[in-house]
């Protein structure tokens, strides 16, 4: 190998390792490894294949049963809050409005002021602003 070829397959294989793979798998160069890195790398893909099968049997026998059920829960209860009255609503229908209660004698609502009058206290100021007088 040259000096350029040494630096490129440097430069190439701290790019896979920061990518978390190795030379050959990235590049394609498969001139400098052994065949023990042949089995490791078959039975890596073995491995990988086991444990896809795995990850899918448990997805399949125990997560999605599990989320079923959740997502059934959920529903009954939001079912049975639904199916209750809610607290604002009455419980039996609105009948006639109340006559409203007499005031005692002496408390009579005072009339409504005429328009202009001034209230007792404040001193009307020119440029708009009521300040107590």
């Amino acid at each position: 190998m040259t000096d350029h070829e040494t630096y490129v397959r440097h430069c190439l294989d701290h790019i896979a390792s920061l990518a978390d793979q190795a030379y050959e798998d990235m590049t394609g160069d498969w001139r400098e490894t052994s065949e023990a890195y042949e089995l490791l790398k078959v039975d890596l893909a073995r491995h990988e294949r086991e444990r896809a099968a795995w990850r899918v049997a448990l997805e399949r026998d125990y997560l999605d049963p599990l989320w079923r059920r959740l997502v059934d829960a959920h529903l009954d209860g939001e079912a049975r809050k639904a199916a209750r009255p809610a607290l604002w609503k009455p419980l039996s229908p609105p009948g006639p409005a109340p006559e409203p209660r007499p005031r005692p004698a002496g408390q009579d609502r005072p009339e409504a002021a005429p328009p202009g009058a001034r209230a007792v206290g404040v001193a009307p100021d020119p440029e708009g602003i009521h300040t107590l007088g």
